[in-house]
């Protein structure tokens, strides 16, 4: 599970000295669900919720799992993140991308949801080639720190 991998993430950041965000708040995960609602029209899964109530976003050895925006949250994480909808809205300027929710990325791969299809798929970056589907926002999450921790 993805939060094995989170736990393994931590202790390396911590032999470095370094620290990841917290969770963020019941309050501050509402805005954000009206917030993706109103801008991207979609309604965030409830996986993902799950995932920002344990880490508000991760950037660790390249990889990113996008968070809530920086102007949504009321206390700033404590390392800067990529925000969930300000990366979608950057993606969805490709026209054919705008059929993927974006959850995070590496340097050669993005990590989506196929709106069309209810996948999640590993994309290849740039091309936007479909490599891989997962059976769900975990196994997808736990593929992304997995990778990471090589």
């Amino acid at each position: 599970m993805w939060q094995e991998k989170l736990t393994e993430i931590k202790e390396e950041e911590k032999i470095v000295g370094a620290e990841l965000n917290g969770a963020a708040s019941d309050e501050e995960i509402e805005i954000f669900k009206k917030a993706v609602k109103e801008k991207l029209n979609v309604e965030l899964p409830l996986e993902y919720i799950r995932f920002l109530q344990v880490i508000n976003g991760l950037e660790f050895n390249g990889s990113i799992i996008y968070g809530i925006d920086q102007e949504i949250v009321e206390k700033k994480p404590k390392n800067k993140i990529d925000g969930f909808i300000d990366s979608n809205q950057v993606w969805h300027e490709v026209e054919h991308q705008r059929k993927y929710l974006f959850f995070g990325d590496d340097s050669i791969s993005w990590y989506v949801f196929d709106k069309e299809k209810k996948q999640y798929k590993l994309l290849d970056k740039p091309s936007g080639d479909e490599l891989e589907d997962f059976n769900g926002f975990d196994e997808m999450i736990e593929r992304i720190m997995s990778d990471a921790l090589r």
